[in-house]
């Protein structure tokens, strides 16, 4: 199920054909096989041991095959610089970015819970409340938003290397953990469900913010403001489309394919070490382990996500998603 009508989330299904214009097809191949695993949980001592990245693949068209490469040093999202500018207004105190205690945006002693490597009781995963306050379980004023585990996942393998700086291959590696570290938590390993990203996926995303937040190919603020979805459709012709792929390892046009995608809320003022994190503690606390805004986190092999600063404090994260759709852990998540 991708699909939920549920508060402060939206998300949306195409398949080829209905499109705003069909560009020529793209070189990406994708071939899910069992992925590098940054981090690997030892239960029963709240340990997580780092292991050693996977860049000995990290080549084109390898850099497109889940599990070929897992380096921070791969940059999915677009570097355009109006696509930029885009992102890095999502927080200008960048002098926050030392690592993700709750904390360091509420400016309040508080403290995640650690993970100890086992994964959530079936009892507690299908019960929605008892799902949020064991998968984000935190304390104090930041309770319920942050991610069980997620200050050791980063502390063991600390994915910026300039923390005032963190470059888009530094953010679209820490987000790559952060949903393979979520996963892990419900008891889905890499080579059951593998999850990577590509520069198409990834650029889709961010021409959908374009298209529904500034100005670039067009004015729609009048259309876009009562259509979450805005801009899902649309890609630019495919002359239009090679200055967003420099990139992209010789590839300069985008292949129309099928696949989703999910309008999330999160906080624009804070570090991001938390901000993808959090969406998933908001979508887990109103929607419970069913939730249609959940799933591609759970199935989907192929993930994008383009940010969104709104106002001072919240933003949007356009969440897009594409490869194959898996069927992890039936028993609890229906395949449906």
């Amino acid at each position: 199920m991708e699909y939920s009508s549920a508060r402060k989330c939206h998300i949306h299904t195409i398949t080829p054909g209905n499109q705003t214009t069909v560009p020529k097809p793209g070189n990406i191949s994708v071939v899910p096989k069992p992925g590098n695993i940054s981090v690997v949980p030892q239960p029963g001592n709240n340990s997580l041991v780092p292991q050693p990245r996977n860049n000995t693949n990290c080549v084109a068209p390898n850099i497109n095959v889940i599990g070929a490469c897992d380096s921070s040093a791969i940059q999915y999202s677009s570097s355009k610089t109006d696509s930029f500018d885009i992102i890095t207004k999502m927080n200008t105190d960048h002098s926050v970015y030392n690592r993700p205690k709750a904390g360091d945006w509420q400016k309040n002693p508080s403290s995640e819970v650690p993970w100890d490597g086992n994964p959530i009781p079936d009892a507690d995963l299908v019960d929605k409340q008892k799902f949020h306050n064991w998968m984000c379980a935190s304390t104090g004023k930041a309770s319920g938003n942050v991610l069980r585990g997620l200050q050791a996942l980063y502390e063991a393998d600390p994915p910026f290397a300039d923390k005032s700086a963190p470059t888009l291959a530094e953010i679209d590696y820490w987000n790559r953990r952060v949903v393979r570290h979520f996963r892990r938590m419900l008891g889905i390993d890499e080579a059951t469900a593998p999850f990577g990203m590509d520069p198409c996926i990834s650029t889709k995303a961010l021409w959908g913010q374009e298209y529904a937040r500034t100005t670039i190919w067009g004015d729609h603020s009048a259309d876009c403001e009562k259509k979450p979805h805005c801009g899902f459709m649309f890609m630019p012709e495919p002359s239009a489309q090679s200055s967003y792929l420099a990139h992209a390892q010789g590839q300069s046009t985008c292949p129309n394919k099928p696949g989703s995608e999910g309008i999330l809320v999160t906080a624009a003022s804070i570090n991001w070490s938390f901000i993808l994190a959090r969406s998933i503690c908001n979508i887990i606390q109103h929607e419970g382990h069913l939730g249609g805004h959940l799933g591609p986190f759970i199935r989907r092999t192929i993930g994008g996500f383009a940010f969104w600063k709104a106002g001072d404090y919240w933003g949007n994260i356009k969440a897009r998603w594409g490869g194959h759709k898996k069927c992890p852990r039936p028993d609890i998540f229906p395949c449906n």
